[in-house]
């Protein structure tokens, strides 16, 4: 029987939240040995890394859906975006599921990485 995985930190609105702006922060400061960690992490398919992005997806189209609606409610004019981070935390666990990761999501990789406890 499989041990269950546990990660270091709960999956919620907040973290996500910061998680993402922590990868736009490690991408802004050209944190490379942090995108270097995140991907490696990313190519060995490491199971807490695909478990916090999996929870992150789920929870951000949540909050995406929730948001959505209540814009949908309130105004005439809505308008997708061309990537929303929605998009990218869903594609980003897709290709590292599949074992296809790559280098234009290293930044995600790395924030959800270090949520996960594999990137430090």
């Amino acid at each position: 029987m499989a041990a269950a995985i546990e990660l270091p930190y709960s999956v919620d609105p907040y973290t996500v939240e910061r998680a993402w702006m922590r990868a736009k922060m490690f991408q802004k400061e050209e944190r490379l040995h942090l995108a270097e960690q995140g991907m490696r992490a990313a190519k060995a398919r490491d199971k807490r890394l695909l478990l916090c992005l999996s929870k992150a997806a789920d929870v951000i189209t949540k909050m995406h859906d929730a948001q959505r609606g209540e814009e949908q409610r309130t105004s005439t004019d809505y308008r997708r975006a061309t990537a929303t981070p929605v998009q990218m935390i869903q594609e980003s666990y897709r290709l590292a599921d599949e074992g296809n990761p790559i280098i234009q999501f290293s930044w995600i990789y790395a924030a959800f990485g270090e949520l996960a406890g594999v990137v430090v």
